[in-house]
Order: structure tokens, then C-alpha cells, then sequence
């Protein structure tokens, strides 16, 4: 398995919403308790720009991954 990373976009907004919500049912690596929504993270990702806060995920064969 090949894993890059790189800066986010918004394409890859689905990706992490789903990442993110399974933590959140699983009970770890966060404090949320209620799923959160694809519109609710838009707004997030845009105060995380590339050269202030950035985001990376990683990702395999164009798959995001984390």
C-alpha cells in the first residue's frame, strides 16, 4: 500500500465527513457525540487554508484514507 498526503480540498469534504462520524459512533478520537453534516465542515475548511491551519489527508490509489 502506497499512502500520500497532501493538502486538502472540498472534493475531499465527503471523505472526511465519513471518516470523521465513524470516529464518532465508534466513541473515539473525538468529543463530538452527534454526527456531524457535509455544510457544517464547508466552513471549517475554509478557515483551514494551505499556508494558515492546513489540512492534510492521506490517501491511496486516489482513495482518501484519513
Amino acid at each position: 500500500m502506497e499512502v500520500t498526503a497532501r493538502n486538502t480540498t472540498e472534493r475531499d469534504l465527503p471523505a472526511i465527513v465519513g471518516i470523521y462520524n465513524q470516529a464518532i459512533a465508534l466513541g473515539s478520537a473525538t468529543a463530538d457525540i452527534s454526527p456531524v453534516t457535509l455544510e457544517s465542515r464547508k466552513l471549517w475548511l475554509q478557515e483551514h487554508k494551505a499556508d494558515h491551519y492546513p489540512v492534510f489527508v492521506a490517501e491511496n490509489i486516489n482513495v482518501v484514507i484519513g
